[in-house]
């Protein structure tokens, strides 16, 4: 596949169809986009504002199907995303480790409200944890 080009529809410039060059996508023959990764940032870039203005449009009125489809996906990749979120943890540690102190430091109020809250809604539990240690 290294001989083989593809033109930008936007620049018109001849590069090699990677995807080094172009973004994937499967509803292309090549399963390239047309357009080449520096024209698609150059149009993100140029046009940011609308672009963010439309996807929260998009979002505000597509909510309930978008969650709904987000839940199932969860649903039926769950040990998936346990795995995922296990190794996001193992692999870094110390930074979450690091910004969660940093975060309860700032925020001590907050960070004591949602305990009180935690307990008051769990108080069965919390009782039975302390009456174990002691």
């Amino acid at each position: 596949m290294e001989g083989i080009t593809k033109k930008c529809n936007k620049c018109g410039e001849e590069k090699t169809a990677t995807k080094e060059y172009f973004y994937a996508d499967k509803q292309f023959a090549s399963g390239l986009r047309s357009i080449c990764k520096i024209c698609s940032g150059k149009h993100y870039y140029e046009n940011k504002e609308q672009i963010s203005t439309q996807r929260k449009e998009h979002y505000y009125n597509n909510q309930d199907e978008i969650l709904a489809k987000n839940r199932e996906k969860y649903a039926n990749n769950y040990n998936g995303v346990q795995e995922l979120s296990k190794e996001r943890y193992q692999n870094n540690k110390d930074v979450i480790l690091v910004t969660h102190r940093l975060w309860h430091s700032n925020n001590r109020e907050a960070a004591n409200a949602r305990s009180r809250d935690y307990h008051a809604a769990n108080r069965d539990t919390s009782n039975a944890r302390r009456r174990v240690k002691a």
